[in-house]
């Protein structure tokens, strides 16, 4: 750390400075970029501390190979030209499938190089940031490999001294695991090249007596083997920080949480493994590689003879394809071959009393549990992207992501199932919160009643799930407490997608003031793109809109592909020129009323554009006082190819209560509709354990219902309710494009449109899969 902190500015910028490539012979060749001694230069293909990598063709054999080139600047320095050729000669030594080989050692116009195998593919560290986390068949078919190459290495006396995802490279199409960049690695019997108080290796990734400059052997590697599998486990490095002082503060001094903890897919035994991998003492770690590698190969056997392909968490959707089924002999056989090349030092690593059954002892160091420590010594969990020159930056709250997020910022969530989350306010700040790719979090209230997000400024949500407790009800005559809400929004946009909302399963609901998961309060747009709304009682959404607006403004609240398990809307009605505009397309709800009309009779008719949607409500329409007002006053119905199986429509004067009537009022404007029977509303009254799965069998139609709907409509819809309606668009002007925020001026407003206006500025976009086609297994899983 000395040595790190007394690194000079310039130091810094000669280490980092992209090496040229001037030293590469130029040549007319079609095809080729250049030539090097006798191979054919085909691209560049990285650059790293201490070589230049370049794809090219080796004309002998007729083979693509990698050429490994120290860089000009340091192939005059002596010390730095001795760890190279001590590189080629440790890797060399080593022949497994799972580490990449050497086929020559040479030299060109003064600079050492090595020729390595090509590996087409990708690094595990691209996998990750691709994927998010891994399977845990996938967790252990790459640790297992892994764990092998470096029992190989081991085998050698070679230790790696820089294990970490980017060294691991999988092969395209099997993704076979090839450990590369031995260029950390020395002898452990020749010290000669070490200096006191020199840092080798990547300080995340790096053992605590690595970064302490004690004594190094192969269970240094192991703790960086335990990082790259809670990586794998997680999404994130256990010690990631921004600088590396204090990423090496973080190895020596802090434990990251429990990976099985961070994500609920991940088993506890593998959870308490890695933990173990990762103990601070090296005594208190699995002793070899080969130990690790056959604990896991076991339990990858036992997985893929005993997993079912339907249980959730062995094979999430996105989790690549179906691996070939390896038996434990292929695994004790390959296991075998590096052990019988050098049993003698497999024997002098191995500890003096293994676990029985080839099982490693997972039992975590005597240590604090940070999974129960401060706020300190938690992983960061939420993540402010990058943007201009800032760099990403995570934090373990979601309170200090958004403080310290500037306006315009997206905030990833990278894990898997429930945190608490005590209220956050955004105050005035716009905001894209959004799950990363390959996670499933769970944003949890943490107190009856509490609100879990407040907004005055535009906001964008995508593939959250937000779980609220709902509050107490109070005895008559004592105060009640104030009403349930999930997401309050005032005087700003609100967008959301594949979210969602849902109360505590098991929770008892107040019959008044009933929960309302969003409550909108002067809003103008709105919008929910196959979200899932489960209470059973309660409101997903109240809305008051602004009472006041320019000429050509209309308020709007857009809901399609949804399925809605409770009333849909609360409607503050205004006595004014403002004409609210409610879209509903494709949606599945079930519940007690579409629309409950708040507040007086208002001057213009409440707008509605409904278009094949599956209606199962106790009723349509129902104002604040029964029999004050007719249909026509409350409703300017439009709707298109819609299935009611309502018990009573409207409480107007004259009630509405048959589907003839409905159809026959001047209020509704119905084409191609009917009446009929569905159970959707029964199946969710009457399910006895509440999960999305059991609720997607509820919404879902039975055989019977799909063949009289048929029957009934002479052809059955392609996109009719929120189960088959699995395309969205948003509006006929957004095309499906990605949400933006927008400022334009000091406002900010939350658009779906290609076009940014020409007063505006494109701070912050919503990539995939917003407002993109979803599966209903994905949706549902």
């Amino acid at each position: 750390m000395r040595i790190l902190e007394s690194r000079s500015p310039g130091h810094e910028a000669e280490t980092t400075s992209p090496p040229r490539l001037d030293f590469l012979q130029a040549t007319d060749q079609p095809g080729l970029l250049a030539r090097f001694g006798p191979y054919e230069v085909l691209a560049a293909v990285a650059i790293g501390g201490m070589g230049i990598v370049l794809k090219a063709r080796d004309p002998a054999l007729n083979r693509i190979v990698a050429l490994k080139i120290l860089p000009p600047a340091l192939a005059a320095n002596s010390l730095a030209r001795a760890r190279f050729v001590r590189e080629a000669r440790a890797a060399a030594a080593v022949v497994h499938e799972h580490v990449v080989p050497i086929y020559a050692v040479d030299e060109c116009s003064g600079l050492p190089y090595l020729v390595m195998q090509f590996v087409q593919g990708r690094t595990l560290s691209e996998r990750i940031r691709a994927t998010g986390p891994l399977s845990v068949e996938e967790i252990l078919r790459i640790g297992a490999q892994t764990a092998l190459g470096l029992a190989a290495a081991h085998a050698q006396g070679l230790i790696h001294r820089d294990v970490k995802p980017s060294n691991i490279l999988l092969e395209n199409g099997v993704e076979r695991v090839k450990i590369t960049d031995f260029g950390m690695a020395r002898a452990a019997d020749d010290s000669a090249l070490t200096q006191d108080g020199h840092v080798a290796g990547t300080p995340e990734y790096m053992a605590p007596e690595q970064a302490n400059n004690g004594t190094v052997d192969q269970r240094a590697d192991l703790f960086g083997f335990g990082c790259v599998l809670y990586e794998m486990a997680t999404g994130v490095s256990p010690f990631r920080a921004e600088k590396p002082l204090v990423a090496l503060r973080r190895v020596c001094e802090e434990n990251p949480s429990l990976a099985h903890t961070l994500n609920d897919r991940i088993p506890e035994w593998l959870g308490l493994l890695i933990q173990s991998l990762m103990a601070k003492d090296p005594a208190s770690r699995p002793q070899t590689a080969a130990e690790v590698a056959g604990e896991l190969g076991r339990r990858l056997a036992e997985l893929q003879n005993t997993s079912d392909p339907n249980r959730p968490g062995d094979n999430p959707p996105g989790a690549g394809g179906i691996r070939p089924r390896l038996t434990l002999p292929f695994w004790l056989a390959v296991m075998i071959i590096p052990l019988l090349l050098a049993l003698v030092a497999i024997i002098a690593m191995r500890p003096k009393s293994p676990p029985k059954e080839n099982t490693i002892a997972v039992t975590p160091p005597g240590e604090t549990n940070p999974a129960v420590g401060s706020e300190s010594q938690r992983a960061p969990l939420f993540f402010v992207s990058a943007s201009g020159d800032q760099s990403e930056k995570g934090f373990a709250t979601l309170a200090e992501a958004v403080e310290a997020a500037p306006a315009g910022a997206v905030i990833e969530c990278r894990f898997h199932g429930p945190q608490v989350v005590p209220p956050v306010d955004l105050g005035g700040k716009a905001l894209i919160l959004r799950a990363a790719p390959g996670f499933e979090p769970v944003l949890r209230s943490s107190r009856p009643g509490g609100r879990i997000l407040f907004t005055s400024a535009a906001l964008v949500l995508e593939g959250l799930t937000l779980v609220a407790q709902p509050s107490p009800s109070r005895e008559r005559g004592r105060p009640e407490l104030a009403r349930s809400v999930v997401i309050s929004v005032d005087g700003a946009p609100l967008f959301a997608a594949h979210c969602r909302f849902e109360f505590e399963f098991g929770s008892s609901l107040p019959a008044r003031p009933p929960p309302e998961f969003v409550h909108l309060r002067n809003v103008t747009t709105a919008g929910f793109y196959q979200c899932e709304f489960s209470s059973g009682a309660g409101f997903a959404m109240a809305w008051l809109a602004p009472e006041t607006l320019s000429s050509n403004q209309v308020p709007t609240l857009d809901v399609q592909g949804c399925t809605i398990d409770g009333s849909l809307l609360s409607l503050a009605g205004r006595n004014s020129s403002t004409k609210e505009k409610l879209l509903l397309r494709g949606n599945t709800l079930a519940g007690d009323v579409l629309l409950f009309l708040v507040g007086a009779t208002p001057d213009l008719p409440h707008q509605v554009k409904a278009t094949n949607n599956l209606f199962a409500m106790n009723r349509m329409l129902r104002p604040y006082r029964a029999g004050a007002s007719s249909l026509e006053q409350l409703l300017d119905w439009q709707a298109e190819s819609n299935v009611y199986s309502v018990e009573a429509y409207a409480e107007t004067t004259p009630a509405v209560n048959r589907h003839e009537a409905w159809l026959a009022s001047t209020a509704t404007d119905e084409k191609a509709s009917l009446s009929a029977t569905l159970g959707i509303k029964t199946r969710l009254a009457n399910l006895t354990e509440r999960t999305r799965a059991t609720e997607a069998a509820a919404f879902a139609l039975t055989p019977e219902e799909r063949q009289r709907l048929a029957a009934q409509m002479g052809t059955m819809p392609a996109n009719l309710g929120a189960e088959q309606n699995e395309t969205v668009r948003a509006n006929p002007t957004t095309n499906g494009e990605p949400a933006r925020l927008i400022r334009t001026g000091s406002n900010w407003s939350a658009s779906t449109s290609q076009k940014t206006p020409p007063a505006g500025e494109r701070i912050a976009t919503v990539p995939a899969p917003f407002l993109k086609p979803r599966t209903n297994s994905n949706r549902h899983e």
